[in-house]
């Protein structure tokens, strides 16, 4: 999953209702709402056990962890961290390889599209209001930094219906 339904890059701006708020340099009168803080968090260390029916209107993640967002999750004790320095394990340490057979790229090298290993989820919940002076303005969700495929789901509740 690459770019799939994303913009193209473009340099972070604010958005201000009028030039001169935007000239007083003051990035509070912006139309910016962070979504930084504390979201409720779901770790699972296959694909197959994410959990599939958060984006429901009903769920409330009561049993899931919070985390704190921007953050890394491997450094909040979730997962194992991969440091910078070594290539990414692609493969557990499962397979009989002599060590004379591997490569300094582990076990197995990577074969894209396989994957050789367990593929970790995390899941991130939230809960936000769109300011009401916000009504028919285009509405960018921008995120700073993802290192790996994501989706998002986003449920709109007007009159408190779903939309």
């Amino acid at each position: 999953m690459f770019e799939q339904n994303k913009m193209e890059a473009r340099v972070a701006s604010y958005s201000y209702l009028n030039v001169e708020d935007a000239l007083k340099d003051d990035r509070t009168v912006s139309r910016v709402k962070s979504l930084n803080g504390v979201w409720k968090f779901n770790y699972v260390g296959k694909t197959e056990e994410r959990p599939l029916d958060f984006m429901t209107k009903s769920f409330a993640g009561k049993d899931w962890a919070t985390i704190n967002v921007p953050s890394n999750w491997e450094l909040q004790g979730f997962g194992q961290p991969i440091y910078t320095n070594i290539i990414y394990p692609f493969t557990p340490n499962i397979l009989n390889i002599p060590k004379s057979k591997q490569t300094y790229m582990g076990l197995l090298p990577p074969r894209p599209p396989k994957i050789y290993r367990d593929n970790p989820v995390g899941s991130y919940y939230r809960d936000f209001e769109v300011p009401s002076n916000w009504n028919n303005q285009s509405i960018i969700l921008y995120f700073g930094d993802v290192s790996s495929a994501f989706y998002v789901w986003i449920s709109i509740e007007k009159g408190g219906n779903l939309i």
